[in-house]
């Protein structure tokens, strides 16, 4: 929508941070970043509104979506690698209990929101985009 028409929209509320908005190719989709499952994760909700859907689930989060260009994929950066799906950022892992002990071997040894991260670089992910979610109207 152009600036100068219409009145502004509200897509999403509550207590996590949305952050990161992208509008899909054909512009009937918005893609996000949040943190309403404990850790950052890519989201998606349609223009004409409803539930927005989950579309990553990557241990340290995710950051920086990009659609392509048919608006069948969406590519974005993590520090870590999707987990097994029934697996949220609060789901404990047997003998992976985080140490209390940080060795910083550089200045940069932390990023906001990621807390210390380390020597683990950030990689290109791609998950492909099918679609809206078929929505069950009454």
């Amino acid at each position: 929508m152009p600036f100068d028409e219409g009145e502004p929209r509200q897509f999403t509320s509550g207590l996590w941070q949305d952050e990161c908005p992208r509008w899909s190719p054909d512009g009937r989709v918005l893609v996000f970043v949040s943190d309403r499952t404990g850790d950052k994760q890519l989201w998606a909700i349609a223009l004409d509104g409803g539930e927005a859907w989950q579309l990553t689930n990557h241990e340290r989060g995710v950051s920086d979506p990009v659609w392509s260009p048919a608006g069948d994929a969406i590519a974005y950066l993590s520090r870590g690698a999707p987990r097994p799906a029934g697996e949220g950022a609060n789901t404990p892992q047997p003998g992976n209990s985080p140490s209390d002990v940080r060795v910083v071997t550089r200045l940069k040894y932390r990023a906001d929101g990621e807390g210390f991260i380390g020597d683990q670089p950030r990689h290109l992910w791609v998950v492909p985009f099918t679609g809206l979610p078929q929505r069950d109207d009454p």
